[in-house]
């Protein structure tokens, strides 16, 4: 993802290590539920990568954590999927370099899976 404005920390990276805590754990979940990679998640919440994947398989409830923050991500992804078929998205229309107004674009291509898969979707999402 572009913006690198995540919970926890300033956008700058930082070198820290921090011990395992709760509000670690949180922070890390908190991040990956936005959509963030686990690296990006991991350096929010000052742990390693290496070590968190190591707790994911050593520890089923920080893996059952990790499952859930990624099904919340892929909700919201899809929710946004949704809202590009049916709402589009607002594009400047430019003339000679100039913004001269606006049109709403579709994402033809999300329609197409939409109605490929939808039916699936709703079923996963019950």
């Amino acid at each position: 993802m572009v913006n690198r404005n995540l919970p926890g920390q300033p956008a700058e990276r930082r070198s820290c290590l921090a011990p395992r805590s709760a509000e670690g754990d949180d922070l890390f979940f908190e991040v990956l539920s936005l959509g963030y990679p686990v690296s990006d998640a991991a350096d929010r919440a000052c742990y390693s990568r290496t070590l968190v994947y190591r707790w994911r398989r050593q520890d089923r409830d920080f893996a059952a954590r990790w499952r859930e923050a990624l099904l919340v991500s892929l909700d919201t992804a899809r929710e946004e999927a949704m809202r590009r078929v049916f709402d589009g998205v607002e594009e400047p229309v430019f003339q000679k370099g100039a913004i001269v107004g606006t049109r709403r674009k579709f994402s033809e291509r999300l329609l197409i899976e939409w109605l490929k898969h939808g039916r699936r979707w709703i079923t996963i999402s019950e």
